[in-house]
Formats: structure tokens, sequence, C-alpha cells
């Protein structure tokens, strides 16, 4: 019979209890679920990662097409002004002030354009607006001034 020791133990139990803490069975199974989810933590941002930059750029995409609108909204608006019989007259172009305003639809989205002229210093201030569709879904369209 092995000899107690003084917690009351054998050194046999002892030895049996050394070896299983040593032994590294099992290790390989919490090595791989750690691994794992750790990989899956990363997989996941990554994703997240892509689909907000792919929504930022189409954002972005789309306030472009808006400010071109505008733009376009304005030359438009420069082109009636330059083709006008009267361009000192202040009914040549529609004024900012009298709504609603003249809306073309262009590429997907929609112009607004305007004018307001200054008769002291003979200066137009034209304006254009470009509306374009929210491309996160939103009821709120892109809208775009330029002057």
């Amino acid at each position: 019979m092995a000899p107690e020791t003084e917690t009351g133990g054998t050194e046999r139990g002892q030895n049996d209890m050394r070896q299983r803490l040593k032994s590294e069975s099992g290790i390989a199974l919490v090595m791989a679920v750690g691994i794992l989810a750790v990989l899956m933590i990363a997989g996941a941002s990554v994703i997240f990662y892509a689909g907000s930059n792919a929504r930022s750029a189409e954002h972005s995409v789309d306030d472009s097409k808006a400010l071109n609108l505008a733009e376009a909204g304005m030359n438009y608006a420069r082109a009636i002004l330059w083709h006008s019989g009267a361009p000192n007259s202040a009914s040549a172009v529609h004024s900012c002030s009298s709504l609603p305003l003249p809306q073309l639809t262009l590429e997907g989205g929609t112009v607004t354009y305007c004018g307001s002229y200054d008769s002291g210093t003979q200066t137009w201030t034209l304006t254009g607006t470009g509306t374009y569709t929210n491309p996160t879904g939103g009821t709120t369209p892109i809208e775009r001034t330029v002057s």
C-alpha cells in the first residue's frame, strides 16, 4: 500500500493527478475552438467593412450625380438667358421667388432652375438644383444646389 502524504492523499494519487495535468490530450480541441472564434470575428469584420465601404461609395457617386444635375440646371438657365431677346429684363429667366420653379427630368434625376436679377448692378444670379434618389433607400432624396 502507498504511504499517505500530509494532505491525506496517497503518492500514487498525486502522481496520477500530475500525469493528467501534464498530459496535453484535449488541448487541440480547445485551440481549434479558440482559433475558429478568432477567424469568425475577423471574417465578420471584413464583411461589415466591405459592405460599409460599398454603401459609402454608392452614396458618393449619387451625390456627384445630384451635383452634376444642379450644374446642368444652372447651365440651362444660362442658355435661356443667353438666347433671351431682353437679357436685362427680370423676366428673361424664371424668378427664384415665384413658385413653382420649372422642373426638368434628366438622367434619372430632376433639375430646377431660376434666376434673380439685380437691376442696380445689372447682374443675374442663376441657381440650379439637382435631385437624385437616395441610394440607402431613405425617403429623402439627395439634393445639391449651385449658383
